[in-house]
């Protein structure tokens, strides 16, 4: 990998600490990238939320993208916030993808889905 790549995936994960910081609610004093030597199987960024290993992929284009294109186009007018479930033929795990700034909308719809009521 070249100097430029590396150079872009250390703005990506900057970035992307800022945002989990942001719309997470990640401990800015802890929430960090780590320093990735020789492919190690570290995560991106640490400390960005309890029991997630964090990856962070910044491209000029991701394919999968497209799909939440459409979700958007789709939801549009129906107060509802898009989202998107795949799964590859031949696989048993489904990913689902949304944006990041509806991750408390999120939170909170599953948080009621399993806890009717709010969990009082």
């Amino acid at each position: 990998m070249g100097k430029a790549q590396r150079d872009k995936g250390k703005r990506g994960e900057r970035e992307a600490v800022k945002e989990a910081i942001s719309h997470w609610g990640a401990n800015p004093d802890e929430c960090r990238r780590t320093s990735q030597v020789d492919g190690g199987l570290k995560a991106d960024i640490i400390n960005a939320l309890p029991g997630f290993h964090v990856e962070v992929k910044r491209r000029k284009k991701i394919g999968a993208l497209r799909f939440m294109d459409q979700a958007w186009e789709d939801s549009e007018g129906e107060c509802e916030i898009p989202l998107v479930l795949m799964r590859e033929d031949g696989s048993q795990h489904w990913y689902v993808v949304f944006p990041m700034t509806y991750s408390m909308e999120f939170a909170n719809a599953m948080w009621n889905q399993f806890m009717p009521g709010g969990g009082e």
